[in-house]
């Protein structure tokens, strides 16, 4: 069951659909078509760019239950999102359907029911948006800094909201997704900064070999597609 996954990419990503069933079908409801697909760009967006991206490595990695838990909420996503496609994209609806129904269902979406969506962790989706927010930022700073995010740093110190006179906490997965995606070993949550982000640009001998491998890595990997 996907919902049980402790993985906060998983949660947020059935949030996400969750938030799209409930905008969809209020707006059917009313007939309002425009307010019903509203939601599928920046959805198909979330799940293609963001979950399934930082998601491709737990789909062969050696955690089985992790990998397990990528791969449930995955295919459920699909499987109910194809159901709330269905009458705005019928062909495509049921193409996606055909490649992840199972025995039992029918063999078209057209002949499912309609989803009824879940709950939606507000807290989590901010939490999300907050994170990409600082990874846009992080990268934007390596650019102004000219470094590329080839090259490993070692710390990045970030400034959170305040909620009620106290800082929001971001659970050290959500960290670490920030870490991972600027190439930097620490994130550190600093509320004495004058601006929202800093990067630390020093970079060590050790930093500096481990970028220079990752730069050989690269050069190996697109000498390969030439040949």
């Amino acid at each position: 069951d996907p919902s049980n996954s402790p993985n906060p990419l998983d949660q947020w990503i059935l949030s996400r659909l969750n938030q799209v069933i409930e905008e969809t079908t209020r707006g059917l409801d009313a007939y309002e078509l425009d307010r019903a697909c509203k939601g599928f760009l920046d959805f198909t967006d979330d799940l293609s760019t963001w979950y399934l991206r930082r998601s491709r490595d737990r789909f062969k990695g050696e955690d089985e239950a992790d990998r397990a838990f990528a791969q449930a909420t995955t295919w459920y996503v699909l499987r109910t999102y194809s159901k709330v496609l269905a009458p705005f994209m019928p062909f495509l609806a049921d193409h996606v359907w055909s490649r992840v129904r199972k025995g039992g269902d029918q063999s078209s979406v057209h002949l499912e029911l309609w989803p009824h969506s879940g709950s939606v962790n507000t807290e989590l989706l901010e939490s999300m948006q907050l994170v990409r927010d600082n990874v846009s930022r992080g990268l934007e700073a390596r650019v102004r800094l000219g470094i590329k995010v080839r090259q490993p740093l070692g710390r990045v110190s970030i400034k959170l909201p305040l909620i009620d006179d106290k800082p929001l906490v971001l659970a050290p997965l959500l960290l670490e997704i920030i870490a991972d995606e600027l190439n930097i070993k620490e994130v550190v949550v600093d509320q004495n900064l004058t601006e929202d982000i800093m990067i630390d640009a020093t970079i060590t001998p050790e930093l500096q070999q481990e970028g220079d491998f990752r730069e050989f890595m690269r050069q190996i990997q697109s000498e390969r597609k030439n040949l």
